[in-house]
């Protein structure tokens, strides 16, 4: 069966600008007016699931008549999917075994294996946590396995194809958020669906049909491929086949499955869609099918459209999974699909295998029910040739309910239904598109001389903003703390993963420090949650953007400074910084005020907890928070100058040299060198407790780095050099840096009374796993050592990212589970398990890295940029990371004159010191606006306004 091109009328590319990053960049999407009010007539494709459920129940005959192309490679980008790079692999073969082994630990998400384990959110005291058996004993399983990349946009449904072929973990796309109602607020894995393939070669070699599974859900009657290779890279996965019947036909196969990602644009981000692109190679004559087929997933109905099918639920009861789901074909040449169905997924190969292309008939209604269904597409090969499949599965699910509130999703704007998203975003044209803008990402991450564990984790790190956020309707972002703790916004975890959003998605990040300077409490308190209570979600009356009651607006150490950095960040670098300071600084000056207050008896933050809060209140005074509390103070000075509240800004300049002093007496050990975790009144710091050192704490020196006003601290270099060396020699773990050495005074949950009580190592609560631990390794510890010795120079560059490695190949390696960072992890038995929270963010303030190697400063009020390049990275491209430009940049000094020449200017030497600066997205026409410094071994070089060229844009030291 041929079937012919279908032809799609033009649609409009309309441009896309946002007040936080001008920028023109095409939005394939329909315009609304041109949208059609009946969905059922949206004509496009789609695709179903199902929760884990036994293989035969229904009995009803299912069809489905999703369609593929054959999409012919283009000139300008190259073969589909072909522009995606690696750095990771794992391979899965048939003959592993794995299973789940449930480990102590404090909470987490649930997790699920082929229909065993949880699918709760929240599993309290231990954690299903999945192995392969080696020889009878329990061995990390292969990268892709545990997790992988989520595929779709950001917080609004994802799904991650596993490197054993599964398509597994249908993150919150059919609205199955933690603070849904109860019953419906779990986790959702579709074991069921699969793709397969079925050869036939020469008449020497037997035709043969098998799943891309390595252990299908029904092995007995579903043969499985030899071993599948797992790479992944967001915003794309790949799975390479390899199997002997294959490499008898000489054949390989791949799929490169991918979303939508544009860094900077977050309404080219959102798209509910999904490419998978299979690559088919032969270097001898076959005839090949290629099947997708998933369970019904909804109980819904299926419906054949032009090109696809579209399972649709229109049930009130259940308006979480109201809505509909569609596979298609990108449009291309040489289509050849027919529908494949069955009462399950069994059914349904039986009769791909055997029957090929033949199909049962549609009923005259053009709607069936079903188990099971799925599409096969046909293709022949010569010899040598290569072919390409590309299916696209779209979903429209719009009723997100929080208690009786229906926030919708952000997608809502653009498309009506599944079919309506695949006319505008299913197509060659945008399958491009896609690509490039995800090709960029990837550019910018990977494109340097950085080393390949901090590559990878920078590429990586949009899987947790998509992960654990959404984006409702009306516009507003969101993200919960985890899904294991289901609190949305607290700041003292925003401000980590801030900066990646700053950089990335600045009109996302700003949405933040907004909501805390509109809901600030009377008296100053930026609340700790505005939602539901870590464990208390589930159909409960919605409490969006609503300070909660009780502990959540008791006021926190890091909260109020967390706010005033953030606020800083956005006043430093971006286009409106000076209007968003003037609107929020009454909300700022409130939250320094009270900063101030809690410290007017020792000079710093006195008796509150921090983001360490399982630890409770950690001393009368802390390191910690002390450092953040002056980083606030600095942020605050600059920030009281530039509004003219002078009166104030001395105010606050008097706290932090008050705060400086406080700092040298309660907390710095001279005869050692290094701040102290904490300091009790009760016991006066004269105690051998006062030796213990807590790992992390330079975090408010780290933000007073990364945003130039480290000077105003006043603190010396040498005791930051000094602190860090023996935080190294005292703390350092073969997995990061453990949380704190040397306590011998217990004084977590409150200082002792009296003189107190030496405190031996031996009275931990988590001996057992399930309690927190000195010994615990908190995932972003490391990256705050590694980011500090560079800024300081306190040791080698390549010295500060060995301790960052160690946090990065934790997950990378060791666990093989850097999709899903838990906030910590401790050993048991000798090895390191994830032991609280799930899908964390406060990792990626590993974004500070690049900043510190390129010592990039923003300065939008002056339109000034400066960079101080570090001498590992200076001979090769580094990341210029800036709210409105993503792109590299090149020094090209006097000394390369022999080996560069300017292009533009006939082929002459350079004579003096430039960057060259190439871009991958966002907006040059700000960025040729800024004044550029190079600050090169002491010397500061003024290179000054940026010069257009045709191929890159440049600044010098001479015109």
């Amino acid at each position: 069966l041929k079937l012919p091109l279908p032809q799609h009328p033009p649609f409009r590319s309309t441009p896309f600008r946002s007040s936080y990053l001008p920028c023109s960049c095409p939005v394939h999407a329909l315009p609304r007016s041109m949208m059609k009010k009946n969905q059922n007539k949206d004509r496009r494709p789609l695709l179903q699931y199902r929760h884990q459920r036994p293989l035969v129940q229904s009995t009803v005959l299912l069809f489905v008549l999703p369609i593929l192309s054959l999409i012919s490679a283009s000139a300008d980008v190259g073969p589909p999917g072909s522009s995606f790079r690696f750095l990771n692999s794992g391979t899965v073969h048939r003959n592993d075994i794995y299973t789940l082994r449930k480990l102590p630990s404090i909470y987490n998400e649930g997790y699920m294996y082929m229909g065993a384990g949880s699918d709760a959110y929240n599993v309290v005291g231990s954690v299903d946590y999945l192995f392969r058996i080696d020889e009878g004993t329990d061995a990390t399983p292969p990268t892709g396995m545990r997790s992988s990349v989520p595929l779709g946009p950001l917080g609004e449904g994802s799904l991650e194809l596993r490197a054993d072929g599964r398509l597994a973990d249908w993150g919150t796309l059919f609205n199955n958020a933690p603070f849904s109602a109860k019953g419906w607020n779990r986790k959702i894995d579709v074991d069921d669906a699969m793709f397969a393939l079925a050869v036939e070669g020469t008449k020497k070699a037997s035709p043969f049909a098998k799943a891309l599974r390595t252990h299908p859900p029904d092995p007995s009657h579903i043969p499985p491929v030899d071993e599948l290779t797992y790479s992944g890279g967001f915003p794309a996965a790949r799975l390479k086949v390899r199997d002997a019947d294959l490499e008898q036909l000489g054949m390989e196969v791949s799929v490169t499955a991918f979303g939508e990602f544009a860094a900077g644009e977050p309404a080219n981000s959102t798209a509910p869609i999904i490419f998978f692109v299979f690559r088919l190679q032969a270097l001898k004559p076959v005839k090949a099918r290629v099947l997708f087929v998933i369970p019904n997933v909804i109980n819904g109905t299926f419906r054949e459209f032009e090109n696809g099918v579209t399972l649709s639920n229109n049930d009130t009861k259940l308006l979480p999974v109201t809505g509909n789901i569609s596979l298609s074909v990108v449009d291309g040449s040489g289509i050849m699909a027919v529908p494949v169905v069955g009462a399950n997924v069994t059914e349904v190969f039986r009769h791909f295998a055997s029957a090929g292309l033949t199909t049962s008939k549609i009923p005259p209604s053009g709607q069936t029910e079903g188990g099971a269904g799925g599409i096969a597409m046909s293709v022949e090969l010569a010899a040598g040739e290569e072919a390409y499949v590309v299916f696209a599965l779209s979903w429209y699910f719009p009723h997100r309910i929080w208690g009786s509130t229906d926030l919708g999703h952000f997608y809502q704007q653009q498309w009506n239904s599944s079919e309506g998203v695949l006319k505008t975003e299913g197509t060659s044209e945008r399958l491009k598109t896609v690509e490039q803008a995800g090709a960029a990402w990837q550019a910018v991450c990977l494109n340097n001389s950085f080393p390949d564990f901090l590559k990878d984790a920078l590429v990586n790190s949009p899987a947790v903003w998509g992960k654990t956020s959404f984006h409702a309707r009306d516009g507003r972002w969101r993200n919960f703390e985890s899904h294991s703790c289901a609190q949305m916004e607290p700041p003292h975890i925003h401000l980590a993963r801030a900066l990646g959003y700053m950089l990335h998605m600045p009109s996302l990040e700003r949405q933040t420090p907004e909501l805390y300077a509109r809901v600030i409490t009377a008296d100053g308190v930026v609340a700790e949650r505005f939602g539901c209570a870590c464990f208390g979600c589930g159909g409960d009356e919605c409490t969006l953007d609503v300070p909660g009651s009780g502990s959540s607006v008791d006021p926190r150490a890091d909260d109020n400074p967390a706010f005033i950095l953030d606020l800083y960040m956005n006043y430093k670098w971006t286009l409106d910084g000076p209007a968003f300071l003037a609107d929020s600084w009454p909300a700022a000056r409130a939250a320094l005020e009270f900063s101030l207050t809690r410290a007017e008896r020792f000079g710093l933050t006195y008796q509150l907890v921090n983001t360490h809060d399982e630890h409770g209140l950690i001393g009368d005074i802390n390191a910690y928070s002390s450092t953040i509390y002056l980083a606030a103070l600095a942020a605050g000075v600059v920030l009281a100058e530039a509004v003219g509240d002078k009166t104030f800004a001395g105010m606050l300049s008097a706290g932090l040299e008050r705060g400086r002093a406080a700092m040298a007496e309660y907390l710095w050990d001279d005869e050692d060198g290094f701040w102290r975790q904490a300091w009790c009144e009760s016991t006066q710091g004269r105690l051998a407790g006062d030796k213990a050192l807590e790992s992390g704490v330079l975090y408010g020196f780290l933000w007073a780095n990364v945003l130039g006003i480290s000077d105003h601290l006043g603190i010396p270099n040498a005791n930051v050099t000094s602190h860090l060396r023996v935080e190294r020699s005292r703390n350092l773990t073969p997995y990061g840096l453990a949380f704190a050495t040397n306590r011998s005074i217990d004084y977590y949950h409150g200082c002792p009374k009296g003189v107190g009580r030496n405190y031996s190592m031996s009275e931990r609560s988590s001996e057992s796993g399930t309690g927190f631990s000195d010994m615990d390794n908190w995932s972003s510890h490391p990256f705050t050592h590694a980011v500090m010795a560079i800024y300081t120079n306190a040791t080698e560059t390549s010295e500060a990212l060995s301790v960052a490695q160690l946090g990065f190949d934790t997950y990378r390696i060791r666990l093989a589970d850097q999709w899903d960072y838990r906030d910590t992890f401790t050993l048991y038995e000798n090895v390191p398990t994830p032991s609280c929270n799930s899908h964390y963010g406060r990792q990626t303030i590993f974004w500070a890295l690049p900043l510190a190697l390129t010592g990039q400063q923003l300065d939008m009020p002056r339109k000034a940029l400066s960079f101080e390049p570090d001498a590992s990275i200076r001979a090769s491209d580094w990341p210029v990371l800036l709210p409105f430009y993503s792109g590299l940049a090149r020094l090209v000094t006097p000394a390369s004159i022999d080996t560069i020449r300017n292009e533009a200017e006939g082929g002459t030497k350079f004579t003096s010191t430039c960057i060259h600066f190439k871009r991958l997205s966002g907006d040059e026409d700000t960025m040729s606006g800024l004044s550029i410094v190079l600050n090169l071994d002491g010397e500061t070089i003024e290179l000054g306004r940026i010069n257009m060229l045709p191929e890159y844009i440049r600044a010098c030291d001479e015109d």
